[in-house]
């Protein structure tokens, strides 16, 4: 069964049989790196590399062009499971993202490491050009307006 049949019988709290071994995987997900989210809901969740790069006036730029007002996040320091932080499985789920823009490699491999999933619960991952290059590169800047056109994530 595909991630994202998974995800609504999930929320339906419709439980699934899974063999032994992908219960160990599901298991070991769980220790997956956490992240802190601004506050908000919405279908589109955008995750920067820090902080500080989430409030540059080229984030707030870039959710200006968006159909709706995203939701930034980023990744916490270390994995530390703390109050303010969640998982990104769960930021998915509570802020009931349906895409996921990840801007930059690094920021992509804190989170999966080499492999970045096409689905995660009921949002598709989009690994776009970091907001560094963004802020200085034209053919970065058309490859995510690309996806974000392509997508329908841009305002019409």
């Amino acid at each position: 069964m595909d991630e994202l049949r998974l995800a609504y019988l999930e929320a339906m709290d419709i439980d699934v049989w899974m063999p032994r071994g992908e219960r160990i995987a599901a298991a070991i997900a769980g220790s997956e790196p956490r992240l802190v989210v601004s506050p908000g809901n919405g279908e589109l969740l955008c995750i920067a590399l820090s902080a500080e790069e989430a409030r540059l006036k080229l984030a707030t730029d870039i959710s200006g062009a968006m159909r709706s007002a995203p939701v930034w996040a980023w990744p916490a320091e270390g994995a530390i499971d703390t109050p303010d932080t969640v998982s990104l499985r769960e930021a998915v789920a509570e802020r009931l993202a349906t895409e996921v823009l990840i801007f930059g490699e690094v920021a992509a491999a804190r989170l999966f490491g080499s492999v970045v999933p096409a689905v995660l619960g009921a949002a598709r991952m989009h690994v776009v050009p970091s907001l560094a290059r963004l802020g200085k590169d034209r053919e970065a800047k058309r490859i995510l307006w690309k996806l974000m056109c392509d997508q329908g994530i841009a305002a019409t």
